[in-house]
């Protein structure tokens, strides 16, 4: 029943998937294990003496060991048995009647808890497990289920750490039921629900202390990211409606794909403060934005993708080559079945290129870039459509591409909004509550809270020129 056959001379033509049953020698499966045993697992994951049915691509085996020495026997009617690789994510949580929040368990045993001054109550530890189904660097795994680790671990408020509180970090808070409202960890300013920090003053704005030119805040990315500006920004503002423009120039299935509007005036500045908004998503290479070459790099480069020339009646009186102060970039929700180290290099790669055409323009100018990071999906709430989607759009995954996010916006001296943080009590899961409307999309339980909080977030990176550590001292 079994042929043996040297992988050396299966080389050239073996081209499908391997749906076989392998027997190997102890130097093969010493191999895969040592491989597979040495991921990066959060919290505790380890390899387990179980095993797990799996596709495995044969030309991955091919270039990991040597075809001279490894011989192995098939059977092409049975599929791949390898060891499995558990891993797992564990979130503490408090939901005690008065307060909500929700912080992740790093890999090193880490849990940085926001919690009100002097208080004191208990945590739930939960944790997802996960199993690998694909050979690294593919992330693909299965959800086996959560259980609690801990039910009543005591928490109290610890205060917060100036190298935790900086522009390039989670940043967690906790919501307040007793105010309906959200309480910074770091800033210890709170969001009160559909009360954005409007109206601006030199007081609670200091970037416009200094300032007598207008200010440019220029927002890309997808339908979340659209909403994050439209339901988060620009709610509650004091702006004139109809000084709204919109234009559609196609990408965006027939909607509105650039959008400006007036956003804030301090009645003592004569500085005011603009927002754009320009669709765009993450490519399935990895390397750059899908519309990359249609960003508003200046505001030339808006004019032209907008479709429409300078409108003196409602434009800002921006020269061609000005760049924007402030770019906040969401990369999105449509490259899950990338990995986290490509989807990082991704990030690293599009803040390399912004860095390159900012130093173009004469003077150079270099504006701040803030990522936005991702909210955890509803897994539950994929639909059929997207099954394939399952085994990359997960808890575990969703966190490590915030990682590299992370990871990128320091190597560039940027900043993240943290707006996982915001949204993580309200995850919810199956059968319960839970602010998502669809996987990634929210508008459900607590929904205006969340945008509220995340508009109060972006206004404050906004008015303290990222740089909170040093303009704002952590309460």
């Amino acid at each position: 029943m079994f042929s043996k056959v040297k992988l050396l001379t299966r080389r050239a033509t073996v081209t499908n998937i391997l749906t076989t049953s392998i027997i190997v020698t102890s130097m093969l499966l010493s191999l895969y294990v040592i491989s597979s045993g040495r991921l990066h697992l959060l919290n505790g994951g380890s390899a387990s003496s179980a095993t797990v049915t799996t596709y495995y691509d044969q030309r991955q085996l091919l270039k990991t060991l040597d075809p001279k020495s490894i011989e192995l026997k098939v059977d092409p009617t049975q599929p791949v048995t390898l060891p499995a690789v558990k891993e797992e994510l564990c979130t503490a949580r408090v939901s005690d009647g008065t307060i909500v929040t929700e912080s992740v368990i790093d890999n090193d045993g880490n849990l940085v808890l926001a919690l009100p001054k002097d208080y004191e109550t208990t945590a739930t530890v939960e944790c997802t497990e996960y199993v690998r189904l694909e050979s690294p660097p593919s992330e693909a795994s299965k959800t086996l289920g959560t259980y609690i680790k801990m039910a009543s671990m005591p928490v109290r408020h610890v205060p917060p750490s100036p190298e935790k509180c900086n522009p390039m970090n989670f940043r967690p808070g906790y919501f307040d039921l007793r105010t309906d409202s959200w309480h910074d960890h770091c800033t210890g300013r709170t969001s009160a629900n559909r009360n954005p920090t409007l109206p601006l003053s030199k007081e609670t704005c200091p970037i416009l202390r200094n300032r007598q030119e207008d200010i440019w805040v220029h927002f890309v990315g997808d339908s979340v990211m659209h909403a994050w500006f439209n339901d988060g920004v620009l709610r509650g503002s004091t702006i004139d409606r109809p000084t709204h423009s919109y234009w559609k120039t196609g990408i965006w299935r027939g909607r509105s794909d650039s959008r400006q509007i007036p956003f804030a005036k301090a009645e003592d500045s004569d500085s005011r403060i603009w927002v754009t908004f320009r669709y765009d998503g993450t490519t399935s290479d990895g390397l750059t934005s899908r519309f990359f070459n249609r960003w508003a790099h200046t505001w030339g480069d808006f004019l032209k993708v907008r479709g429409e020339g300078q409108n003196t009646a409602k434009d800002p009186d921006f020269f061609e080559d000005k760049v924007p102060d402030f770019i906040f970039w969401g990369p999105g929700y449509h490259s899950s079945v990338m990995n986290s180290e490509r989807f990082g290099a991704m990030v690293h790669n599009m803040l390399t290129l912004l860095e390159e055409n900012a130093r173009t323009v004469d003077p150079p100018a270099m504006p701040k870039i803030f990522l936005m990071l991702n909210v955890m999906p509803a897994t539950w709430k994929i639909p059929s459509s997207y099954n394939f989607d399952k085994k990359y759009r997960t808890l575990l995954n969703e966190y490590r591409k915030n990682l590299a996010m992370i990871d990128a916006a320091k190597k560039h001296s940027q900043g993240v909004v943290d707006v996982f943080s915001i949204e993580l009590p309200f995850n919810g899961k199956q059968g319960e509550e839970t602010a998502h409307r669809d996987a990634v999309h929210l508008w459900g339980h607590m929904s205006d809270e969340i945008h509220s909080a995340a508009a109060n977030l972006i206004i404050d990176t906004i008015c303290f020129s990222g740089d909170l550590p040093q303009d704002a001292t952590p309460q």
